[in-house]
């Protein structure tokens, strides 16, 4: 495998079932509701597959609406703007697994589906968690950020398919495919690029939307 190309895989699925159950706005003492999630938490970490990959790629600003990440041209005034004088970017995948999918697709209970979607989504943002941290350890870099396709208008979903020409077959390697949509199967898969950065960012700085579940910074738009 290249330098320029990182993958985790195989390490244990740890899932925060405090987390998970305040997602799905369960409360201390309903125990039959956390009962139900904990088998589905048992099941999922006997499953789960999941992946992850990273490539090492160069970046080109063309101008103020499009960069070059490893010859593949982008469009957003976003990336450039936030990437101002990197020449680096790390371009990523991390998904569920098809294991888990095809194991959810089994499923009849509505219940059992919203769970099972809950701990999906956990275990991919488990795996993306550690390729960020593995950017940071293993290049020395003290803070990384993070852009993604369709998390934004300023980055729309249609840009997925630039994204995948640059990963190649390491999407099709970690078992992700592009859907004609730009959707991505498993579902419960995550795309994008980090950058280094002095400060923190996170696209939720730049979404209105109120009451997101998953928000990580107040947004400077509302």
């Amino acid at each position: 495998m290249s330098t320029s190309v990182i993958t985790i895989e195989n390490v244990p699925v740890v899932v925060d079932m405090p987390a998970v159950a305040k997602k799905l706005g369960i409360k201390p003492g309903q125990t039959k509701l956390e009962k139900k999630l904990e088998k589905l938490a048992d099941i999922v970490v006997e499953k789960a597959r999941p992946r992850g990959v990273v490539k090492v790629c160069s970046l080109k600003e063309v101008d103020a609406e499009h960069v070059e990440v490893d010859g593949v041209t982008m469009t957003s005034a976003l990336l450039p703007e936030k990437m101002a004088g990197l020449s680096r970017v790390f371009t990523f995948l991390a998904t569920e697994g098809v294991e888990l999918l095809e194991w959810a697709e089994t499923l009849e209970s509505n219940l059992d589906l919203v769970f099972a979607g809950r701990l999906r989504e956990a275990v991919c943002k488990q795996y993306q968690a550690l390729l960020e941290q593995k950017i940071c350890e293993q290049f020395d870099i003290p803070i990384v950020s993070c852009v993604q396709p369709g998390s934004l208008p300023a980055w729309p979903i249609e840009e997925q398919r630039q994204l995948f020409k640059v990963m190649g077959s390491l999407a099709s390697d970690a078992g992700i495919t592009l859907l004609p949509s730009c959707l991505m199967r498993p579902a419960y898969s995550v795309s994008g690029i980090y950058f280094q950065t002095e400060k923190k960012y996170y696209n939720c700085m730049l979404c209105p939307r109120e009451g997101c579940p998953n928000r990580k910074a107040k947004s400077t738009v509302i």
